[in-house]
């Protein structure tokens, strides 16, 4: 990427989801009870999507974009999303490294 403002603006958006994703892992049973309020879903199914693991930035395999599909069709199904996606047309499964991207404080607050 060779713009500075959007290289500045991801950048930004990587650290609130990395201070989010700390909160979360600090906070397992509030993430899992918000987030099954906020979705209005069972908290059985908000507590079966935080046992998969914490949140991180890594490369797409399969088997989470079936995971995936399968929350958008319950979403649909909820009617907290308007219609259904094809969640395989919305990957890009060489957009990562096989490194997972950590952010330091320091990276962070940049």
């Amino acid at each position: 990427m060779n713009d500075p403002l959007k290289r500045k603006a991801l950048s930004d958006v990587l650290g609130r989801f990395a201070k989010a994703f700390e909160w979360a892992q600090d906070n397992r049973d509030e993430y899992a009870r918000v987030f099954a309020k906020v979705n209005d879903i069972p908290l059985e199914v908000s507590q079966t999507l935080r046992g998969w693991g914490d949140e991180s930035l890594v490369p797409i395999e399969a088997r989470d974009v079936q995971a995936l599909q399968q929350v958008d069709d319950l979403f649909v199904e909820k009617k907290i999303f308007p219609h259904r996606v094809d969640v395989k047309a919305l990957t890009d499964e060489q957009v990562f490294s096989p490194t997972p991207l950590v952010l330091t404080q320091s990276e962070s607050a940049r």
